[in-house]
């Protein structure tokens, strides 16, 4: 591959990488294969450049909810799951969490790094079996979204705020993923384009 020979290389238990910033195309493929796969949960024994590397695989997770921009619909009941896993294997060893779309947690004398994992958790689980729940009284996405509370240990929290998504879109993240996007009223099976269903 061209103009990668300057990235350093790395090499992880007999295999090597190319560790390459992706960027949008202008060209060929900017990524070099893997030659070592993480099939478990453990430590890569060596680790990197000396670094003790503990992985936990959490597949099918990417992201909690729905996401407006098309991509798949996520499991809210995995990731709930998998932060459970999470402060099993690393709740008492861990200074610092980084979360998505959120300011570093640094672990202190309350261990804020296991409470901020674990309302995690308890916020996902709940967003996922209360929709559930909803969904089996015969709700449709509209009312789910619209009647759902979070608890209030859950909803006074800052880190547990819709400022990137909202229960609203998330809730229907979870009908659509179950049930699909039909939402029970024939109406909208075969609906009219927005222009003839003006005139």
């Amino acid at each position: 591959m061209q103009g990668v020979e300057h990235i350093p290389l790395l090499e992880l238990q007999g295999g090597s990488q190319r560790l390459v910033h992706l960027c949008t195309s202008t060209g060929k493929i900017s990524l070099v294969a893997p030659t070592y796969y993480i099939t478990q949960n453990g430590d890569l024994l060596d680790g990197i450049e000396g670094l003790q590397i503990i992985c936990q695989l959490t597949p099918g997770t990417e992201t909690p909810a729905e996401t407006l921009r098309g991509a798949p619909v996520r499991d809210g009941r995995l990731w709930s799951r998998y932060l459970d896993e999470s402060i099993t294997l690393f709740g008492d060893k861990t200074d610092v969490v980084f979360a998505s779309h959120h300011w570093p947690t640094w672990n202190d004398d309350e261990n804020l790094v296991l409470q901020f994992s674990s309302e995690h958790r308890d916020y996902y689980a709940y967003l996922h079996n209360e929709s559930l729940q909803q969904i089996n009284d015969g709700q449709t996405p509209l009312e789910i979204a619209e009647n759902i509370q979070m608890p209030p240990n859950l909803s006074a929290k800052t880190h547990l705020q819709g400022y990137y998504g909202s229960i609203n879109h998330n809730v229907k993240g979870v009908y659509d993923k179950y049930t699909g996007w039909f939402n029970g009223n024939p109406a909208y099976l075969w609906p009219l384009p927005p222009t003839d269903e003006a005139t």
